[in-house]
């Protein structure tokens, strides 16, 4: 009888959460069709709430992945559930002799149960003793960064060392997208800090593709201190299918904000706000973000978090990054909140 409930609360919650996401295309798709006239004129706003193609994501461990590595987004009900059905999967074979025996350690100490050529399925309330499974609900707007011993032959071996690799990676990566979408990015603020800020101008060769793309934007970003990653590396490496050793400490530990329509001050230089952390406030440029919904933005989201180490979610701008790709993000009680990818 306790099974049937619980399968039944799991199946209710799953229908609410596509009820909602139904009814919120419905109410975009009305507020569109029914205002077109006066907003043909409005550009941002068509590209930022039409709805978008989306294709659905089925595979229930690809569904866990995602999840765990957006965790702070969920609630610890759907936390615990991606826990579950990663820890039945193998520890990928293609890794060398000392991150799989060091990880196959750690899962036995994690893990209820014998450990074989997988982790096993007996996880049961063993998952409990994960901090991050703990907690009263989510967060709005999460970010963060994964990285393994050695990446790229360059080995990581302190939270010190993990945290300078982190952000000359996510600036070269700002550096890349900007180029790859036809601008040029220049730091203007923080420019030999972890919180930097950025000017984005088209160049001049720069044909423009979309409905709504401005001349002029800017990229903030912040790289948080690194943490070792502990017994929770053996999910953090299954869900991302590298062999982690550290992780951002704070939910928003590798933020990255595109925006655009940027304020400046008297003597011409962008203007920044705060914007307050786990540790302490960091500044971004004032600018409005709400291009990341448009697919503009999406395109610089997949580019810029086009790895297996970066993600970026928020339930505010409902979408979720990772990998190269974006999802819908509505709802936050189960593991099938990301199971809509957004496709253009």
């Amino acid at each position: 009888m306790l099974a049937l409930l619980i399968v039944s609360r799991i199946s209710l919650v799953i229908f609410m959460k596509k009820l909602k996401y139904s009814f919120a295309a419905f109410a975009s798709a009305a507020v569109l069709s029914g205002c077109a006239s006066m907003l043909s004129d409005d550009p941002l706003f068509i590209a930022a709430y039409e709805m978008p193609d989306t294709v659905d994501i089925e595979d229930e461990v690809t569904l866990a992945k995602l999840s765990w590595i957006g965790k702070d987004l969920l609630e610890p009900r759907a936390r615990r559930d991606s826990a579950k059905l990663l820890a039945e999967q193998d520890l990928p074979q293609e890794w060398d002799e000392t991150q799989y025996s060091t990880l196959a350690s750690m899962a036995t100490d994690m893990f209820v149960g014998e450990v074989g050529s997988s982790l096993g399925g007996a996880v049961g309330g063993a998952v409990m003793v994960l901090g991050m499974l703990s907690g009263d609900g989510s967060s709005n707007n999460a970010s963060g960064l994964f990285l393994p011993a050695t990446i790229d032959d360059v080995a990581i071996d302190s939270t010190e060392k993990a945290h300078a690799f982190a952000v000359d990676m996510v600036n070269n990566n700002v550096m890349d997208t900007a180029e790859i979408l036809g601008y040029k990015a220049t730091c203007e603020y923080g420019c030999d800090t972890a919180n930097r800020v950025y000017k984005l101008d088209m160049l001049s060769s720069t044909e423009k593709q979309y409905v709504y793309q401005p001349e002029t934007l800017t990229v903030s970003i912040n790289v948080s201190e690194f943490i070792e990653a502990g017994n929770e590396a053996v999910l953090d490496s299954l869900a991302t299918g590298e062999p982690i050793k550290w992780r951002t400490k704070d939910t928003h530990g590798a933020m990255v904000l595109l925006g655009y329509n940027p304020a400046y001050d008297e003597n011409g230089n962008l203007s920044l706000t705060d914007i307050e952390s786990d540790n302490g406030n960091f500044k971004i440029s004032k600018s409005s973000i709400t291009i990341s919904r448009t697919p503009f933005g999406r395109d610089f989201t997949r580019a810029m978090f086009n790895n297996p180490y970066h993600y970026q979610g928020s339930n505010n701008l409902r979408y979720f990054a990772y990998s190269g790709d974006v999802f819908q993000f509505y709802g936050n009680a189960t593991i099938e909140s990301f199971d809509e990818k957004i496709v253009k």
